[in-house]
């Protein structure tokens, strides 16, 4: 159960004979989805043990997919003191009591997302807009017209002796399309590396 990340230090008293041993558990000791999870935050927060009733939405999803577990899952985030016995040695805790004393943390966690989620989705959202509005701004204008008329100015693509004429605008911007995408895309990622990265103030780290 205990993946590789997990630590032990070993406590005596004073007389040399009785002591505890401290476990310590990671993310993936509450609740181990695997190296690529299909589930969200919310979700994951739920099959830990936190029952809640607020479902993952594609934001909160790719949150957690992208950039909590990937970073996050062997993160040491809590320990456990278990008394030694008489042969000096600790029972490893079992995942019920993991989870079990790791409640606390967990709600902090839930409050945390609920709290920050309307913020970051505000801002993600908008640069999500932008993004799909991108080629909008691109357009070309051109008219051309055929016609038995006589030479003459003027806009005869409204004329009844028009044969045919067609009309399309061009609209050149400073950045190309693939500039200012690429600067949207970054902004995305920034903004979800800086959500993520927001857990670490809950007594979450990764160990060097």
């Amino acid at each position: 159960m205990w993946n590789e990340m997990l630590k032990t230090a070993s406590r005596f008293s004073s007389d040399g004979y009785t002591g505890t041993t401290r476990f310590y558990y990671s993310m993936s000791d509450i609740n181990d989805t695997g190296t690529f999870p299909a589930i969200g935050f919310y979700a994951w927060l739920d099959d830990a043990g936190l029952m809640g009733t607020i479902s993952d939405d594609a934001m909160t999803t790719k949150l957690f997919q992208q950039y909590v577990w990937p970073v996050f899952q062997d993160a040491i985030v809590g320990y456990i003191d278990v008394p030694m016995g008489y042969n000096g040695e600790a029972k490893e805790p079992t995942q019920a009591e993991i989870r079990e004393n790791a409640k606390p943390l967990l709600l902090h966690v839930w409050q945390w997302l609920t709290s920050s989620k309307e913020r970051y989705e505000a801002l993600i959202g908008y640069y999500e807009q932008y993004k799909d509005k991108l080629m909008d701004s691109l357009m070309a204008s051109t008219k051309t017209r055929f016609n038995d008329t006589p030479q003459a100015g003027g806009d005869f693509t409204t004329d009844a002796y028009t044969t045919n004429a067609t009309l399309s605008e061009t609209h050149q911007d400073a950045a190309t399309p693939m500039a200012r995408l690429k600067e949207i895309n970054d902004g995305l990622r920034n903004l979800y590396q800086k959500w993520a990265d927001e857990l670490k103030r809950i007594r979450i780290y990764v160990e060097d």
